[in-house]
């Protein structure tokens, strides 16, 4: 049996654990996601403890948590590896051109691991490292339920308020972040620089509270409208109403997505109740379409416009949005070093060997490249490679095996699942994973819905 004391120091840890991660998610997603310096800055002397209390809570683990553990750190720690190695071989240097600094390739061991600029990305990569750490020990260090689903509460909570802030700013027609803050991005919201942020947080801010309620729902000994479920129904719907008012318009389909999703769990759970729920939705969905319609209806049509001529331009032989020509330059960057990648955040400055004109955008460059890839599936193997990328996966695959076989079937767990889920969707063709809040938020409630997860398939039945 365990010992007292053990027991309690490694609740304390749980319990650390759930106010870091909870930390980092409430100032990223105000600090505007994390996209700015001092943001960065905070966030790196923030993530510091993880490490330690990682290793803290392996030593309190026993032996079956180090078993499942491993199936995560160590795919975590060769990718790391193979990240850090391309530190040591830049492929880059600094050169003066016409009184510019440039970067400009430099000869390196181009069969291994390699990086263009380590001086940027090696503290970028080790603050995404950390902001990862930070969500895996929620697993490790065994928070208590209530905790874990206090912190999943939480990120909803703090979810729907950014909706309403943002909301209000929206309609009336704010030309800074809060009214108070210049954007570089004139497609922002709430705090977040870019729309597409914005509607990455928003997908697992539905799935945190959708899960709630559907716990709550599930778990009330009193009347529907006694429970605390309405309350997280109407969080849900505000978050949902909120994400196409921020004109994002992937983030907008991949709601849709979820939203389907999360409508089939609640029939699937709802018994003999399913034909009064059916119609319950069917009702919301006419008035969530009516509200969105009326509050939205110029973002719409500026949407809309812009939707059409892409597609007109593609019709006629263009190249449409442009994304398409991004996604082929991105292509050829893969297959020019498949197996370790460019290195890691080296998209931006390795795109210009490959990239080709976009007319249409085109002002008075002759060259124009891109920050992100605009897909973080096809920029992650381009960066890290396929094994890079393998890597990474076998790490996401030891997080889901966590849980073991029943766990994800019960809320909230199944449908923070969901929601990260459409996040996936939303990277195929965006770049969420830019966003550092995205990352800590998307990490911190998979974490904790496959803990809560793990749990319950020992105990189902058990609050």
């Amino acid at each position: 049996m365990e010992p007292k004391d053990t027991h309690a120091r490694s609740r304390r840890a749980g319990h650390l654990a759930v106010l870091h991660a909870g930390l980092l998610i409430a100032f990223l997603t105000w600090r505007y996601g994390g996209m700015e310096s001092f943001a960065v800055t905070v966030a790196q002397w923030l993530v510091l403890p993880a490490p330690f209390l990682t290793a803290f809570a392996w030593r309190q683990a026993g032996p079956e948590l180090r078993r499942k553990f491993l199936w995560i750190a160590v795919p975590l720690l060769l990718l790391s590896a193979l990240v850090v190695a391309g530190f040591f071989n830049a492929s880059m240097r600094f050169v003066n051109l016409w009184g510019e600094r440039s970067l400009v390739p430099t000869p390196h061991a181009e069969a291994w691991p390699s990086n263009p600029y380590p001086a940027v990305t090696a503290p970028d990569y080790g603050l995404n490292l950390g902001l990862v750490l930070v969500g895996l020990n929620l697993m490790l260090t065994r928070p208590s339920r209530r905790w874990l689903r206090g912190l999943i509460a939480g990120v909803a909570l703090n979810t729907a308020i950014l909706a309403v802030v943002g909301t209000f700013f929206k309609l009336s027609n704010a030309k800074a972040i809060l009214g108070i803050t210049p954007s570089p991005n004139p497609s922002f919201f709430a705090t977040f620089i870019y729309h597409n942020h914005w509607g990455a947080i928003a997908l697992l801010g539905v799935g945190a509270a959708a899960g709630i309620a559907l716990y709550h729902n599930r778990r009330r000994l009193e009347a529907f409208f006694l429970s605390p479920a309405p309350f997280w129904v109407l969080c849900t719907a505000l978050v949902l109403l909120a994400i196409p008012l921020s004109s994002g318009r992937s983030s907008t389909l991949a709601a849709l997505v979820l939203s389907g999703g999360l409508a089939l769990c609640l029939l699937a759970s709802a018994g003999k109740d399913r034909g009064r729920w059916a119609a319950g939705l069917g009702l919301a969905a006419v008035l969530g379409l009516a509200v969105v319609g009326f509050l939205a209806r110029d973002t719409i049509r500026n949407e809309y416009r812009e939707t059409s001529g892409a597609l007109s331009k593609l019709s006629s032989g263009g190249i449409g949005e442009g994304r398409l020509i991004l996604y082929g330059d991105t292509l050829r960057l893969i297959g020019q070093r498949p197996w370790f990648g460019w290195g890691w955040g080296s998209f931006q400055y390795v795109h210009p060997r490959v990239a080709v004109p976009r007319p249409y955008r085109q002002t008075y460059q002759y060259e124009q490249y891109a920050l992100d890839a605009h897909s973080d599936w096809l920029q992650f193997p381009a960066e890290v490679g396929l094994i890079g990328t393998g890597l990474g996966l076998t790490a996401l695959a030891g997080v889901l095996r966590w849980a073991g076989r029943r766990g994800w079937w019960h809320s909230p767990s199944r449908e923070i699942l969901l929601g990260v889920g459409a996040l996936s969707l939303l990277a195929c063709v965006d770049f969420p994973t830019a966003c550092p809040a995205v990352v800590v938020s998307a990490i911190a409630l998979l974490a904790a819905a496959a803990e809560l997860a793990r749990v319950a398939d020992h105990d189902p039945d058990h609050s």
